[in-house]
């Protein structure tokens, strides 16, 4: 994130639902993607991390089915108190704090990385700092805003500082983080042609289909 962002609760970056009922559909999905990805692992997961966790509805799902601890980081002090008012969980520590920053080196068996690195200016920084700071055999849920489909507009996008080519971000992946391995790629569609929202059952995420985001399920080794 950058210091010229709007770091208010209310600036149009966050829920401000106070369930997980008033969420937006699409932004639960994808946390429900990574949860059902890790369930279907058997494998136990002690720590994760949410990286601009919002108010941290997310980490409080995950906590909550898991049965696991939950570093949630978001830039918006305000978020953060919001968060802890209406998704409290004792399992979920959440934090604010403005990238950049460093995380503990092979610490998180997964991080869930959803709708965040369009807001970083640095994404090479942004990239190696989640990397690093994920255990040997872990797993990255990373989502951006598609290019192709929901091209960046300044106007709209006022904190965006890029959106990716589907192909294109997969080879940069593939050359850059050599020990990220993609598993699995999701599409999914959120606006219609009038850029408002579509129904929540419209909403939900299709492996190997390009939608106006894109979700990756990565592994590191």
């Amino acid at each position: 994130m950058s210091l010229d962002h709007d770091f208010s609760l209310k600036s149009g970056e966050r829920q401000t639902g106070k369930s997980i009922e008033e969420i937006r559909r699409d932004h639960v999905a994808r946390y429900e993607l990574a949860l059902d990805f890790l369930k279907s692992t058997r494998k136990r997961v002690e720590l994760g991390l949410d990286i601009f966790a919002g108010t941290g509805y997310g980490a409080w799902l995950l906590a909550s089915a898991l049965n696991c601890h939950i570093w949630a980081i978001d830039g918006s002090r305000e978020a953060v108190t919001f968060g802890e008012t209406y998704f409290n969980h004792p399992a979920v520590l959440l934090a604010a704090k403005i990238f950049p920053f460093t995380l503990p080196p092979d610490t998180f068996d997964f991080i869930c990385c959803f709708e965040s690195m369009e807001h970083v200016r640095d994404e090479e920084l942004f990239l190696t700092t989640i990397c690093g700071s994920l255990k040997s055999r872990g797993f990255l849920f990373l989502s951006m805003p598609n290019q192709d489909l929901l091209p960046l507009d300044p106007a709209r996008h006022r904190y965006h500082f890029r959106h990716i080519h589907h192909q294109e971000f997969i080879e940069r992946l593939r050359t850059t983080y050599p020990s990220l391995v993609l598993l699995d790629w999701f599409g999914q569609n959120v606006y219609n042609g009038e850029n408002h929202a579509l129904q929540a059952a419209e909403m939900n995420c299709f492996s190997k289909q390009e939608g106006q985001f894109l979700i990756f399920t990565l592994q590191k080794l």
